[in-house]
């Protein structure tokens, strides 16, 4: 272990909180934290008082691990420049990208809901017509519900183009393999374990929303309902799924730039290389979703039938990437 991960161990063993440590330091809660995230290191002075406290001897808070040290050796200090695409991660990148990621999470997330909430409005003014609900006709009904959806993909795609740009910097994340810096393995770890338990809150209520999402739309036809309440249910449906979408996404991406980092999962440096000879199927496969979608809707009309090519899109892409990634 380095010194932040034992004066974290310490800290925990004898049951302080920072604020407690730094008052018996008489430091900030502050400095102990970048302390334990390796953006700062104690003078000698809080390190022999924090000897004294944990009952340890200096050398054992100074001395690094002998795995730890052997880690040290065999990264870079510094970024030289052969390397120039960003290979090597120091602290001062790998916390500006996991921030990063953190502010703009919710916004691509409230995107995504965008795109699944845009024909909602379509949905529901087109049964208030063919039930003839509030006077309104087919007519209006389409022109409401499209503009209606036109300006919801409009400030979806706006955000995906806007936030985007911004991560543009980060790609080679996802590509290339990473070499992190004294430290940042660690601290990463740390804020990797802290988030864990959240993710697996969001996850679980997401898949739990997508399940009974179906549920309103199953009850509208066990008791024979009629049609506009069915199209109530599809538009109650439509939310439901997208607001678990939203909490996927969104927590999807903090957990994943965790990921990215520590190259596991589907980001391990064989994975990248998959990922390379895939990307181009990738982008045709939702070019072609999003076409079918769009051509199939317009010429229908039956937009609350059409949503459906997204299920679909959804539960094929797995295999028919298994078997493009095969075939490279």
């Amino acid at each position: 272990m380095i010194l932040a991960e034992k004066i974290m161990s310490l800290r925990k063993q004898n049951g302080w909180s920072q604020e407690e440590l730094a008052e018996q330091l008489n430091v900030s809660r502050q400095s102990v934290s970048k302390w334990e995230s390796t953006a700062s290191i104690p003078d000698i002075e809080k390190i022999v008082r924090m000897s004294e406290l944990f009952g340890v001897s200096t050398d054992y808070l100074l001395k690094e691990d002998e795995d730890t040290v052997c880690m040290q050796e065999t990264k870079p200090t510094a970024i030289d420049d052969s390397v120039k695409e960003g290979k090597v991660i120091s602290m001062e990148f790998a916390t500006e990208y996991m921030d990063h990621i953190q502010s703009v999470a919710k916004r691509i997330a409230f995107a995504v809901a965008l795109c699944i909430m845009s024909p909602v409005a379509l949905i529901f003014l087109a049964g208030m017509s063919e039930a003839h609900i509030g006077g309104i006709t087919e007519g209006v009904a389409s022109g409401i519900g499209l503009c209606v959806l036109f300006v919801f993909v409009a400030c979806a795609v706006a955000i995906f183009i806007l936030d985007g740009m911004k991560l543009s910097k980060y790609e080679f994340l996802e590509k290339e393999k990473l070499t992190l810096k004294y430290g940042v393995e660690a601290a990463v770890m740390r804020r990797k374990e802290v988030y864990a338990p959240v993710f697996r809150m969001t996850i679980t209520i997401a898949v739990l929303l997508c399940i009974i999402s179906a549920v309103p739309v199953i009850l509208a036809g066990c008791l024979e309902a009629s049609d506009f309440i069915c199209i109530i249910c599809v538009c109650v449906l439509l939310f439901i799924v997208s607001v678990a979408c939203f909490m996927f996404v969104s927590s999807g991406m903090i957990y994943s730039s965790y990921q990215k980092l520590m190259q596991e999962d589907e980001f391990t440096p064989e994975n990248k290389e998959n990922m390379k000879k895939t990307s181009v199927f990738s982008s045709a496969y939702w070019c072609l979703a999003t076409a079918v979608y769009l051509i199939w809707s317009f010429i229908t009309n039956d937009w609350e039938i059409t949503w459906i090519v997204w299920a679909v899109a959804g539960v094929l892409y797995p295999p028919f990437h298994a078997i493009a990634a095969r075939n490279k």
